[in-house]
Order: C-alpha cells, then sequence, then structure tokens
C-alpha cells in the first residue's frame, strides 16, 4: 500500500500576501556556460515550470550561451511568450551567468513585470502553485524569497540562490541594484546575486528563506529541496566535482563524482520518486496521502519479523520504546507493550490467543480509543512502524480506523518456523504448521490486495538480506545506513539454519505463493540506484581507509 505523498508545507514566512493574478511575472534563466553544458538541463527545467506554474500571467526569459545546441531555440519557441537570446560568441562576458541575468532583466522590465523570478537550469519547481507561494510571501516587509543557500556558511555567507530567488521590481528599482554586481564585500566570499540578500539585509528587510529540506540526502550541497517547493541540484551538473571548503584530493573527487553520476541518472530517469524519497515520502503512483506515515511489519510468529524491524529500525523507522531483548531475541523482539497489551486483550475477549486465532473477531470502541492513543503517540515527522505478529489477526479492523497505513512483511520455510516454535513454546511440529496455513493465508490476502514487499528471512547470504531490505526501505521513505545493518545483524538471529526439504504439502500452495512474490531488487529502478550508490560509496570509504593504512 504505498503512497505518492507530496504533503504540502507552510509558506516560509508562516503567511501569505494576497496579488493580483494579473500581476506578470518574469522568470529568468540562464543556460550553460562553465557550467551545465547539455540543453537537457534546460529541457527539464522549462518542462517542470510549465507542469507546475497556475499563475496565469508569467513570461519566460531565456539566455543561451550554448550556441551550437541546435536543440536550445526550439524547446524556447515551443513556450506561448517566451524569449530566447542568445549568447554572441565574439563577446567575452565578464560573469558568464550574472552579465545574462541584468541583460535579461533589462528587457523583462519592460514588458511592466511586477516580480522577477530567476532559475538555474539545473533546478525546477517540485510542486504546484509553486509560483503563487513566493510571490505570496512578498509584501512591503518581506522582500525577498527563494532558494536559502546556507550549507556553505563558514566558507560563504548564506543568501538567497538564483537557483530560484523572487522579489519585486519595485524592491530592485529603489535600490538600485544589479544582476551583475558580485563582489560588494571584498572580504567574504560572494556568489551572484549575493547583493540582494545583503542589500535586503541592511535596510531591516525580512527574507521568506526557503530552507533545505530533505528528510533523505545524498549530499550536503548537491540534490537538495527547499521548502519543499524547488529542487536544485546544486552543482551536480557541473563538470567540478569539489566545494568551497573542500580539500581537492582524489578521494573527495571520487566521492562526489560517485553521488553525482547517481543523481544525474535519477534526475533523468526516475525523477518523480526520487523527489519523493528526498522527502520522505512512502512510493506509490496513484494516490496521495496526507498526515502521519505508519508502517505495520507483518508476518508469522518466528518468521523474522524482530530482525526485519530492526533493520528498519536502523534506517530510520521509529519504533518507540520496544523491546531490546528477551530471552527468545538476543536484540530484542522490537515490539511495543502497548501494542502487545491491545491485541492481546482483543484476542482473549474473543475467545482466542496468538496461537488459537479466533474465527471472528469484534472490537469495542474502548478498542478504537487505545489504538488511536498509539497512533497519536508517535512523532507527526516520522515514518512510524508497528511489529507484532498478532497484526495479522486484527490488522483489516485497525484499516477501518486509520486509512494511512503501509505494510512491509517477512516469511520463512514453514518447518523453521515449526520447529522455533516446538523450542520456544512447546508446540508440536503439526500444531506449528497449521499456525503457518493461519497467518501466512491471511498474509497472502493482504498481499493481493496491497501489493507490499515480502521479504524472504533467510540469512545464509547475509549481503542479500540486507540489500533486499534496504531497497524495501527506500521504498518505504527511509534512508538506509548499510553499516548499521550489518552491525544489527547476527546469524544468531536465525535459530534454525538448516533448510528441510521439501516442503510439507499441507504448506505448498502458500509457501509457493510467498517464493513466486517474494521482493527482488528490481534493476534500474531508482531504489537500485540509490542503494548501489551507498554500496559504492562504501566501497570507495574502504579503499580510503586502507590506503591511509598503509
Amino acid at each position: 500500500m504505498f503512497f505518492h505523498r507530496l504533503k504540502k508545507k507552510k509558506s516560509p514566512s508562516g503567511s501569505s500576501t494576497h496579488h493580483a493574478k494579473t500581476d506578470l511575472v518574469g522568470i529568468l534563466i540562464v543556460n550553460g556556460g562553465k557550467d551545465p553544458e547539455e540543453g537537457k538541463w534546460l529541457d527539464l527545467c522549462l518542462k517542470k515550470i510549465i507542469q507546475h506554474t497556475k499563475w496565469p500571467n508569467y513570461r519566460i526569459y531565456v539566455w543561451n550561451n550554448n550556441i551550437e545546441d541546435g536543440s536550445v531555440p526550439a524547446l524556447v519557441e515551443a513556450i506561448p511568450g517566451a524569449k530566447l537570446f542568445q549568447a554572441d560568441p565574439r563577446e567575452k562576458l565578464a560573469h558568464i551567468h550574472a552579465v545574462p541575468l541584468q541583460r535579461l532583466y533589462e528587457v523583462a522590465k519592460k514588458d511592466q513585470l511586477k516580480f522577477i523570478v530567476t532559475m538555474d537550469t539545473d533546478a525546477f519547481p517540485v510542486r504546484d502553485n509553486w509560483l503563487t507561494e513566493l510571490i505570496g510571501n512578498l509584501n512591503e516587509q518581506t522582500v525577498l524569497c527563494g532558494v536559502w543557500r546556507d550549507e556553505l556558511a563558514g566558507h560563504v555567507c548564506p543568501y538567497v540562490h538564483p537557483s530560484c530567488l523572487c522579489t519585486t521590481t519595485d524592491f530592485i528599482k529603489k535600490n538600485r541594484l544589479r544582476f551583475d554586481r558580485i563582489d560588494i564585500i571584498s572580504d567574504q566570499k560572494k556568489d551572484t546575486l549575493a547583493s540582494f540578500t545583503i542589500i535586503a539585509e541592511k535596510k531591516g528587510k525580512n527574507i521568506a528563506k526557503l530552507k533545505r529540506s530533505n528528510v533523505n540526502d545524498l549530499h550536503y550541497i548537491m540534490g537538495g529541496l527547499y521548502g519543499n517547493l524547488i529542487y536544485h541540484h546544486g552543482a551536480g551538473s557541473r563538470k567540478e566535482t569539489y566545494f568551497w571548503g573542500e580539500e581537492k584530493t582524489e578521494a573527495i573527487g571520487a566521492h562526489n563524482s560517485a553521488i553525482k553520476q547517481t543523481l544525474n541518472q535519477l534526475i533523468f530517469q526516475h525523477n518523480d520518486q526520487f523527489i519523493n524519497w528526498l522527502m520522505g515520502n512512502v512510493q506509490d503512483h496513484e494516490s496521495f496521502s496526507e498526515g502521519n506515515k505508519l508502517v505495520f511489519v507483518l508476518g508469522m510468529h518466528r518468521s523474522g519479523t524482530s530482525c526485519l524491524a530492526g533493520c528498519l529500525e536502523v534506517c530510520g523507522l521509529y519504533l518507540g520504546e520496544v523491546s531490546k531483548y528477551n530471552m527468545h531475541n538476543q536484540k530484542g523482539n522490537q515490539e511495543l507493550r502497548a501494542v502487545n497489551l491491545l491485541h492481546e486483550r482483543i484476542l482473549n475477549r474473543n475467545g482466542g490467543a496468538w496461537d488459537n486465532p479466533p474465527g471472528k473477531i469484534k472490537i469495542t470502541a474502548q478498542d478504537k480509543n487505545d489504538f488511536r492513543k498509539i497512533l497519536d503517540s508517535f512523532p507527526a515527522n516520522a515514518v512510524s512502524g508497528i511489529k507484532d505478529p498478532r497484526s495479522l489477526l486484527l490488522l483489516e479492523r485497525w484499516l477501518v480506523i486509520e486509512k494511512n497505513i503501509f505494510f512491509i512483511a517477512t516469511y520463512r520455510h514453514p518447518l523453521l518456523v515449526a520447529a522455533s516454535l516446538q523450542k520456544r513454546s512447546k508446540k508440536s511440529v503439526d500444531e506449528g504448521l497449521e499456525l503457518w496455513n493461519i497467518y501466512n493465508e491471511k498474509l497472502i490476502r493482504l498481499h493481493k490486495k496491497y501489493r507490499f514487499p515480502l521479504i524472504k528471512f533467510c540469512l545464509e547470504n547475509e549481503s542479500d538480506y540486507i540489500d533486499h531490505v534496504a531497497e524495501a526501505a527506500i521504498q518505504l521513505g527511509l534512508d538506509p545506513d548499510l553499516n548499521k545493518m550489518r552491525r544489527f545483524l547476527s546469524r544468531e538471529l536465525e535459530h534454525e539454519k538448516n533448510h528441510p526439504v521439501p516442503v510439507p504439502d499441507r504448506c505448498r500452495e502458500i509457501y509457493a505463493y510467498l517464493e513466486k512474490n517474494r521482493f527482488a531488487v528490481a534493476q534500474e529502478s531508482y531504489s537500485f540506484h540509490i542503494l548501489k550508490l551507498k554500496k559504492d560509496l562504501l566501497k570507495i570509504e574502504s579503499s580510503q581507509f586502507k590506503a591511509h593504512r598503509q
């Protein structure tokens, strides 16, 4: 049950000003120069602007430094009212970005604009009404709104970055601002349009700052979301793979290059999914959802639910104050006591138990209230999880109360489960297999309806298990830490290790379904690329460590 979820954030200033929809907005874009050289960035930027802009009165102005790229004129001409200006190859510009911005502004202001927005070609809006939100932040006191670049504080003064800067022509005129003025304080490093921030601050004006809002990050500069409104590739489109404040070593270059290569693949091949992952959202491509995100970790008793929940916890899944040790699980069963008590009470009242599932289950108003209290105890800004094998017996009741629920599940060979139950709970093999069937039949019914990841619990190949869980975690909006997952895993977590064959006849059909539908790493998917990058970075770090020791 994977939801594609883009949750609307409040504006940075906390309030919005109404402006007439007839006010003309000019969007200034400089293409190419030292970076980036390929027209694909401009193509993507323009497409995203058109896709997400609902403001009825805007015009795009493009300066093209890459005059040898024959695709640019067609891209701009396809947009009604857009204007293209080609660089003169005989002219050497004092600044390849700032000077063209000033020239675009000189042309644009003749069109009686009220608002100006600058965009880098490797930046684009990620949400509808982005322009309305930017403009809505501006008033007499708040004169700037846009991407707040403070990741390099200490090397570069924080400022509104030209990847997305919104202001009024009135503010520009009153303060005689120029887009080609850069070094106004010589003892500090300044980037393009930093002067706009400096003047606003000197005048005592407010700035609506779109701060970096990534829930998940691959790099501290590259691949940034700002206010969950704008994506900026952040120099990831450049040939240069070093940033202000970094040593220009081979190791850092290799690290940044690996990230840059993967980011480019993600942006151009899996754009919506990648943006959604940066926001920390659970993946789906059919529905939108608001509110808390709750993941149920499902599976039969003794089937690896504790191991799966523990691995997901180190990936960022919030489980709360769960058990971290007991005699049957050396690292704890990862279960919340309040959930256990609620499930036990309901099963007992209906004449059953975990090992004697009742045919019909009724819940009371008090049960619903207690479940809601558990949900309300989870933080609103996290992907939270509940792990209790008994959930399979009650889940359809909870789905009536809370719709925003997601699933991930684990299964295990039936005879291994039966052997583990025999050791832990003194169940006969026949009793264990019967329970295995009951729980996994319910799991399959849910899976046919919601199509969630089924993870096979088998630690014979630990790396494969980690890969499967890590990629599933990415699809749940989590950010897997492969080193932490390895440290959490232990072969002792898999108590019965010899896989008996064949599968008992009574379990064969169910087990065949689970095997056929088990989660596999999808080649060339967005989650595959993120996982591959994490593994590549670990190799780079390992090689650096070895070289250092030598």
